[in-house]
């Protein structure tokens, strides 16, 4: 059942949290989900309004388990990797492993505003008046992003090697300790990265993994 007509009282919480900090934002129900669409506002360090774009957000058939999509709607807006936009005109907040970090685990509206679409919004404004991404979110779009992360974590740079690694990370089925390591050392898992794999594994939101296969499939 949808999640809306399964808990009506989540439903009439996070509408009225909308309309609580956007009154002007339409709220309708579109192929089965709940969207927002309208103008959000991006405001100053004293709430004061001072730019805004044209957003169209709807809520997944998941929530609260997943967070909500933006897409921008902005006439005029270029939909590129700069501004962390999809060609779509999908918003790519963080990566997908972050965003319950961001967004709380069950998502709430004022939450995912605040965490994601807040500083995603601000990161526009300053494209606009800067010509660049603010050099306080520093984490790159897309696949420069998911290879960042996974140089981070993992200490090594090849990238070739860092796709077997996120490969086996995410895949449907644990890995077993006889298969040899995506680490490329010619050694079996259990007497190489054993403990680590396990360990960044369990790190993974399930909805992040499945992303991240699907991510995969598209881009490898």
């Amino acid at each position: 059942m949808l999640w809306y007509k399964a808990n009506p009282a989540l439903l009439e919480r996070e509408t009225r949290s909308v309309r609580s900090r956007f009154p002007d934002v339409e709220i309708l129900f579109k192929w089965e989900r709940l969207v927002l669409r309208g103008s959000f506002p991006v405001e100053d360090e004293k709430g004061v309004p001072f730019a805004s774009y044209r957003l169209e957000i709807p809520f997944p058939k998941e929530y609260p388990d997943w967070v909500p999509g933006a897409y921008m709607r902005e006439a005029g807006v270029p939909l590129v990797a700069n501004r962390h936009i999809f060609a779509s005109g999908r918003a790519c907040f963080c990566l997908p492993h972050e965003v319950l970090t961001y967004a709380g685990s069950p998502v709430v509206f004022e939450r995912f505003y605040t965490g994601l679409l807040k500083p995603w919004l601000i990161g526009q404004a300053f494209y606009d008046a800067n010509d660049q991404w603010p050099p306080w979110q520093t984490r790159s779009h897309d696949e420069q992003g998911v290879l960042e992360w996974l140089r981070e974590m993992t200490g090594i740079k090849a990238p070739d090697v860092l796709w077997r690694f996120l490969a086996a990370l995410v895949r449907e089925h644990p890995l077993k300790g006889h298969e040899w390591c995506p680490c490329g050392s010619g050694k079996r898992l259990r007497q190489c990265h054993a403990a680590q794999c396990a360990h960044w594994r369990e790190q993974l939101p399930p909805q992040s993994r499945q992303l991240y296969r699907d991510w995969l499939a598209k881009h490898r």
